[in-house]
Formats: C-alpha cells, sequence, structure tokens
C-alpha cells in the first residue's frame, strides 16, 4: 500500500480542504483500497478520488463502493487500468442503486465482461444521477451494446457513455444509434478504436447528438426534472397527510428556482413542441424511475396530471396541431399517452 498515514489521517479528520485525492499509478492493490474505504466512512470533504493503474481488484472495487452507500460525498472516481473484472463492477453497480452523489465513473481497462456491464444496465434503470461512465477497453460487445441500450431507454441522467475499443461491432453502434431516438439526454457516446467509424454511422450519431444537445431539448429535459422533484414531493406530504395546495407553474419557477432562460421556454405562443417535449420526458422519467413499483407510477401519474393540467392541456393543442414541430416517434407517443 502507498498512502501515507498524513493522508489518511486527514481523511478520517474529515479535512475540509482534502476534497480532491490523486493518488494513480502506485501499488494500493486491494488491501490498499480496504484501508482507504475504512477511512472514508463518515467523510464528508473528499469529492474526487483517482485510483488510476494501482493494482486493485474485485475486493478493493467492493470496499470502495461500500463507501458510496454511506453518505460519502463522492463526485468523481477514476479506476481506470485496475483488474476490478465482473466481481468489482457488480459491487459498484449495487452501490449505485442507492447512490445520489456519484456523478462521474472512470473504468476503462478494468477486464469488465457481460456480467459486469448488466450489473450497470441494472443500476441505470434506478440511478439518475451518474451522468458519466467510460467502459472503454472492456468487453462490451454488441450483446453489452444492448443490454446497455435497453436500460438507457428508462435513463434520464447518463449524459457520456464512453464504449471505445469495447469489442463493438456496426451492430452493436446502429443499436445506441437507434437508443438516440428516444434517449434525449446522452449528449455524447464515444466509439472510436471499435474497426466501425463509417461515414454513415459517424453521421447518425452525430445528427441525433446535436438534437439531443438543442436548447429545446435540454431545457426540456430540465424542467421535466425539476417537476419530477415537485410531485415527488407532493407525494410525500400527501401520503402523510400534510396540508398542500396545487402548484402553478408561476410557483414552479419562484420555489423551483426555473432559470430566466428556462421561464423564457415557456413564454408567448410557438410551434416548437415544448410542452410536447416536456410532457413526454416527464412520462418516461416517471416510468423509468419508478419501474418496479407500478402503484408509484399511477401515483406520480395522477399528482402530474392534477398539478400541471395546463401544460398537459398545452401539449393536448400541439400534438393536434400541424404547425408544431413534431418529435420522434417514441417521444411522440410517450406524450400522447400521459395527456390522454
Amino acid at each position: 500500500m502507498s498512502i501515507s498515514e498524513h493522508i489518511l489521517e486527514k481523511i478520517r479528520a474529515n479535512d475540509k480542504s482534502t476534497t480532491d485525492l490523486g493518488i494513480s499509478g502506485s501499488a494500493v492493490g486491494d488491501e490498499g483500497a480496504k484501508i482507504l474505504a475504512k477511512a472514508l466512512e463518515g467523510n464528508t470533504s473528499l469529492v474526487s478520488l483517482e485510483l488510476g493503474n494501482s493494482n486493485i481488484g474485485a475486493e478493493g472495487a467492493a470496499a470502495l463502493a461500500s463507501v458510496l452507500t454511506k453518505g460519502s460525498a463522492l463526485k468523481t472516481l477514476y479506476l481506470r487500468g485496475n483488474k476490478i473484472g465482473d466481481g468489482g463492477s457488480k459491487a459498484l453497480a449495487q452501490a449505485l442503486k442507492n447512490n445520489n452523489c456519484l456523478e462521474h465513473l472512470y473504468l476503462g481497462g478494468n477486464e469488465i465482461g457481460i456480467e459486469g456491464v448488466k450489473a450497470f444496465a441494472e443500476a441505470f434503470e434506478r440511478n439518475c444521477t451518474l451522468q458519466t461512465i467510460y467502459l472503454r477497453n472492456n468487453h462490451v460487445g454488441d450483446e453489452g451494446a444492448k443490454i446497455l441500450a435497453d436500460a438507457l431507454q428508462k435513463n434520464f441522467g447518463l449524459r457520456v457513455l464512453n464504449v471505445a475499443n469495447a469489442e463493438l461491432t456496426e451492430v452493436g453502434c446502429n443499436t445506441f444509434i437507434k437508443l438516440l431516438d428516444s434517449n434525449t439526454t446522452l449528449q455524447s457516446i464515444v466509439f472510436e478504436h471499435n474497426g466501425v467509424e463509417s461515414e454513415e454511422i459517424v453521421k447518425a450519431f452525430a445528427d441525433r447528438l446535436k438534437y439531443n444537445e438543442s436548447l429545446l431539448v435540454t431545457t426540456s429535459n430540465t424542467i421535466a426534472r425539476k417537476i419530477l422533484r415537485h410531485c415527488e414531493d407532493h407525494l410525500e406530504l400527501e401520503r402523510i397527510r400534510e396540508d398542500k395546495r396545487p402548484m402553478t407553474f408561476e410557483d414552479l419557477a419562484q420555489s423551483w428556482a426555473l432559470s430566466r432562460a428556462e421561464q423564457y421556454h415557456w413564454s408567448g405562443t410557438n410551434f416548437q413542441g415544448n410542452a410536447i417535449l416536456c410532457v413526454s420526458f416527464l412520462s418516461r422519467m416517471i416510468a423509468g424511475r419508478y419501474s418496479y413499483d407500478q402503484a408509484t407510477i399511477e401515483d406520480m401519474t395522477r399528482i402530474a396530471r392534477a398539478l400541471y393540467e395546463k401544460l398537459l392541456a398545452r401539449a393536448k393543442e400541439d400534438l393536434a396541431n400541424p404547425k408544431v414541430t413534431k418529435p420522434s416517434q417514441e417521444i411522440l407517443q410517450a406524450a400522447s399517452l400521459f395527456v390522454g
């Protein structure tokens, strides 16, 4: 282990000045990872941990994963070039299901196979906080691409997916291209060094990602996420029988800190289909976040319809208006089902 006792003491003491720790290229190993994980229990200051090429295997990864379930403040975990394998991947993925803080996870070159990919796919169906995951130089393959794409149909948090040199063929790349017809939050899929960088595939990715990065889509996604949080809070109050009142869009703008740009997004009359996008994103966020709980899906849908009646009415009008720009069929269908 090559983590100094001085550093460990600062971590144990929750030293506010120790927010980033980078010890890549060291001989930390599984035992060192376990000692570090123990020191991190109760630490709320460290936000970035870099342990690349540190000879960490499945046991060390499992120890670090346990930190993610104990109130850790970590936003970035860098484990590139270790050998955590499927076992370590499963532990990290399980931790992600109950973590709402980690945003960036770098796992390139870690001997991860299809079982590890499956574990992360299951986590993506529950976790909406993780924004970046690097699975480059692992054994993802076309089967793994299909598994990830299916899970990401229900995920509205991930922004960057790196599957470079991950044994994909055109089949796997086309799977991700089709995913982008419905997933509107992914803004980068890195797939180079798979031997399939044809002009046609590159253009297909670029066209769809350009749409996802547009102000129209990103703003609609942001508003939908804020509405989702409001509905979740409302449901919690309802379940404990607290007094409450319906909240207007103007209330939302004030109470949930909608930016000026987000408020402008809804002003006036336009033909861009903003309401359609927002209702569709909200519908799919609810379905994805609570896919394991049909009763909650029904409660959330009922509350959203009650609190945002005007929004749904606007979406219904836009769906029927031939002048309004319509999104892809998958997005259109989700909006249509939600407004009824």
